[in-house]
């Protein structure tokens, strides 16, 4: 009798662990999901701020020959 009792609260402990195991896999892989996203998005901002940079450049340098 006391074997079962604790064989089914092994198995209910063991339950909660794995759902605990599932849930927190979840999370972490949500987490580097948005993380992999916010990278993506970091380096696309740097893009067109390097872009608008060059357009800003060669504007100028129109300019400048423009003057001569």
């Amino acid at each position: 009798m006391e074997e079962e009792i604790a064989s089914v609260l092994q198995e209910q402990y063991q339950d909660e662990i794995d759902a605990l195991e599932e849930k927190y896999e979840a999370m972490e892989e949500a987490d580097s999901d948005y993380l992999d996203a916010l990278k993506d998005a970091i380096d696309k901002q740097r893009e067109l701020r390097d872009q608008e940079n060059e357009y800003e450049d060669l504007a100028q340098q129109e300019r400048k020959l423009a003057l001569m």
